[in-house]
């Protein structure tokens, strides 16, 4: 099922990109807050929690193919392309 593009979250989170995407025009297939669960395409949101904070899986999420990471904070200046 085909979701938002890249560029419909940016205007929807009025975020600002950490890593351009690729193809801002791509189709996303759908959003996720489980880094073991995410599919290829999809987007994953990084939130901060009682028990565990989404930003320690954002790498994790990327290798496992999310296309997409918002995350509420700027931790990630290492945060390569992949």
């Amino acid at each position: 099922m085909e979701f938002w593009t890249p560029h419909q979250f940016e205007l929807v989170t009025a975020g600002t990109w950490l890593v351009l995407p690729q193809d801002p025009s791509a189709t996303l297939y759908g959003v996720s807050i489980d880094s073991r669960t995410i599919e290829q395409g999809q987007v994953f949101i990084a939130l901060p929690g009682d028990r565990f904070d989404g930003h320690d899986f954002a790498h994790a999420a990327v290798e496992r193919g999310a296309a997409m990471v918002i995350v509420e904070r700027n931790r990630f200046a290492q945060f390569d392309a992949v």
